[in-house]
């Protein structure tokens, strides 16, 4: 399956920013404006893979113009907590314009050139894309944690069932989502390229908290419907970038 990646540039992702040191004591500020199209990517990177990865950035950056795409945030992944598909990063990035996106996707040169690479770098490299149709802006605490979520759903009604069985248990915890994104494409090496119903980012008060939650006796209960009523779903916990995270 041919994919088409959504990002990227190797200044960005080969080494992180040094605006990121402040990260550790302030909170961060994501921003999305209305018209972009967002891009919300997991990866994880193949031992031996790093000649194929500067090859693809490079002819990225080769391919695009430097306001074609921004950086929102870089995340890196410190647990896999459900799924089959490990992950070192959940990147966000905004394109400006869905167009934009489109006209590198299907350049020949980058089909040629760039999409053969994916294979040879990464283990694994998915994006789902998202149209911002009005001016988003999101606050990330350095006391708080975050976990990402991909969601296969293919029964609302029992989803429902599941999700409201656990809402007074996600209070208790102070879990609180950030965004819920439901993706309008996507892409992956090995999770297929059915779109997932929804990809969100939640808030918890502390690493307990995400401990307990599927340990607790009313997810333990609700967990059948949760089973019953999605395809499949990943869940990753992810940390604010500091500098020591780089690309």
């Amino acid at each position: 399956m041919k994919l088409f990646s959504t990002f990227i540039f190797s200044t960005a992702l080969l080494s992180y920013s040094a605006t990121t040191s402040a990260f550790n004591q302030d909170s961060i500020k994501l921003s999305f404006e209305k018209n972009e199209m967002l891009s919300l990517l997991l990866l994880d990177r193949k031992h031996g893979g790093e000649a194929a990865q500067q090859a693809y950035f490079k002819k990225i950056a080769q391919l695009t113009k430097p306001n074609d795409v921004r950086e929102v945030i870089l995340m890196p992944v410190t647990q896999t907590l459900a799924g089959d598909h490990p992950a070192e990063f959940f990147a966000l990035y905004a394109w400006k314009s869905d167009n934009v996106a489109q006209q590198l996707r299907e350049n020949p040169l980058y089909k040629q050139d760039a999409l053969p690479l994916q294979n040879q770098g990464w283990n694994e490299l998915s994006f789902g894309d998202v149209d911002i149709s009005v001016d988003e802006e999101y606050q990330l605490s350095p006391d708080k944690f975050y976990t990402v979520s991909e969601l296969w759903i293919t029964d609302q009604e029992k989803y429902q069932q599941y999700f409201e069985a656990t809402k007074a248990l996600r209070a208790e915890l102070g879990a609180k989502f950030i965004f819920k994104q439901h993706p309008k494409n996507y892409g992956s090496i090995h999770k297929g390229s059915k779109v997932p119903s929804l990809i969100a980012l939640i808030e918890w008060n502390s690493q307990e908290a995400i401990r307990q939650y599927p340990q607790a006796e009313a997810f333990k209960q609700a967990y059948p419907h949760l089973l019953a009523s999605t395809d499949k779903f990943t869940w990753y916990q992810v940390s604010l970038p500091t500098t020591d995270d780089s690309y």
